[in-house]
């Protein structure tokens, strides 16, 4: 059962929400992870805000102003890559 201080619910945590909540209450991160993934809804919550997150982070890298080898189109330039320069 989870209670708020500030207000006069209570939500009681459903056989599925059962170990997630114990990983939060223990600050187990590894098992915490395990029962999320174990609930279909909410991986694919946590899958679809990973690839926002990727997809961010992929467009900064490719970005003109930080001039990645990603950000090439000819294959030239892939076959001088060296891992010196980057």
């Amino acid at each position: 059962m989870v209670e708020y201080t500030n207000k006069a619910k209570k939500y009681v945590l459903t056989p599925k929400r059962k170990h997630a909540g114990r990983a939060v209450a223990r600050l187990n991160k590894s098992s915490l992870v395990t029962e999320v993934f174990k609930d279909n809804t909410t991986k694919q919550y946590v899958i679809k805000h990973l690839g926002i997150i990727v997809r961010k982070e992929l467009f900064t890298m490719c970005s003109e102003k930080m001039g990645s080898i990603l950000n090439s189109k000819h294959v030239s330039d892939l076959k001088v890559f060296t891992w010196i320069s980057y």
